[in-house]
């Protein structure tokens, strides 16, 4: 009885893990529209072991963030802000794009100045070939503009197909092993009989819809919450 309710524990481990952070993960990627990037290269310095690129974000953000590099250094990728004196604490995301010029990814970053003038240095994905930087606010203060940030419609869809398969595959998981161990010698006749199938249908058929409308209503909200702070 003991491996049926480890079985089972571990079971609600993994569909908890795969609901909340793997699909996630992977299919309800945030992306960035612009008119155009506000952000310009004005420097390269070579270096030994790499190079560093030096950039001017958005003429809107440059009285807090005045510039920042973007650094390739025995192979990493590497980033850091030059920021006003005056900035104690600053929450900007930073969107990565890839060679193709597509965002595959956003870094949203709240930090506590240690260091006045300049941000703590950060890793970025080997595959970052430039960046742009959107401010959400500094010290006390909070800042809005218009570049707007939305889920993947198909991610969405994507989420929604394989969170119903993890939900299925889970409810029946967990029926065989409630069924090992509360069953005894009724195992088969509680996972086999017509009318428990019945039942586990409907459980199935309430998961995924309440599955539908939390995504359904989580990118409801962003959609309303699309102006971007900035």
């Amino acid at each position: 009885m003991a491996l049926w309710a480890f079985l089972l524990t571990a079971t609600v481990i993994a569909f908890v893990v795969v609901h909340a952070y793997v699909l996630p993960k992977l299919f309800l990627k945030v992306r960035y529209d612009y008119d155009g990037l506000p952000d310009r290269g004005i420097r390269v310095i070579g270096e030994e072991n790499g190079k560093s690129i030096v950039y001017e974000p958005d003429v809107k953000i440059r009285k807090y963030i005045k510039q920042y590099i973007l650094s390739e250094r025995d192979g990493k990728k590497l980033f850091v802000c030059k920021i006003d004196d005056s900035v104690r604490f600053i929450d900007y995301d930073v969107v990565l794009f890839d060679e193709n010029g597509n965002s595959f990814k956003v870094l949203n970053v709240k930090e506590l100045i240690s260091k006045k003038g300049y941000t703590r240095v950060s890793g970025l994905p080997d595959k970052t070939v430039y960046v742009s930087l959107v401010l959400n606010g500094v010290n006390d203060d909070k800042f809005s503009n218009k570049t707007s940030k939305k889920v993947l419609s198909k991610g969405a869809a994507l989420y929604i197909l394989f969170g119903a398969v993890t939900e299925i595959l889970g409810i029946l998981c967990a029926k065989v092993l409630l069924g090992k161990l509360f069953g005894g010698l009724f195992f088969e006749s509680f996972v086999i009989l017509g009318q428990t199938w019945i039942f586990t249908a409907l459980i199935c058929a309430g998961a995924i819809a309440i599955n539908v409308l939390c995504t359904l209503g989580i990118l409801f909200l962003r959609r309303k919450g699309a102006e971007l702070n900035g």
